[in-house]
């Protein structure tokens, strides 16, 4: 449906295939990771990550908007 409305280019379905083999080497790490790690710590440390790269991203988008 992308492709279709032009909303789709090529390279970005080359970067989403060259992503693919690290995408399969997480599935298959996280089975035996899960196992080791402590859940309790692992978390807190995902959520800020995520909480970062979510500011990181509000920012960018402001300081675009903000010059044009």
């Amino acid at each position: 449906m992308l492709r279709l409305a032009g909303h789709l280019e090529r390279r970005s379905v080359i970067g989403g295939l060259l992503m693919l083999p690290f995408v399969a080497v997480g599935f298959a790490l996280a089975a035996p990771l899960r196992r080791r790690l402590d859940s309790g710590r692992i978390r807190p440390a995902v959520l800020a990550i995520a909480a970062c790269a979510a500011t990181a991203l509000l920012v960018k988008a402001l300081l675009v908007k903000a010059a044009t």
